[in-house]
């Protein structure tokens, strides 16, 4: 089977599962591609994306259980970062953002 298609057709993956299994997938997307540009917060992630702030912040915490993303440390208004493991699916991500 070639790499991508096997990347594709495997619903293993968090990300997957996210992206094209979930009401939210769309959300998730436009956070994720915010995400991996620079760390943002909540709030200025609300604003950019213009989605309200219990909303962004419901799916970035989805996206940290599923170690996509994390948090930079715990104080109020922290910075949210992509984790090395979005980083490593990026291809897969930018395959799957086409298709929703």
């Amino acid at each position: 089977m070639k790499e991508n298609s096997k990347h594709y057709t495997e619903m293993n993956s968090p990300l997957k599962i996210l992206l094209l299994k979930n009401k939210g997938g769309k959300t998730c997307a436009k956070i994720i591609e915010k995400i991996i540009d620079r760390p943002y917060n909540i709030n200025q992630l609300a604003n950019e994306l213009n989605i309200y702030y219990n909303t962004v912040y419901y799916h970035v915490q989805i996206m940290v259980d599923n170690k996509l993303i994390e948090k930079k440390n715990n104080e109020y208004g922290s910075l949210y970062e992509a984790t090395a493991k979005l980083l490593n699916e990026i291809d897969t991500f930018n395959e799957i953002k086409k298709k929703i």
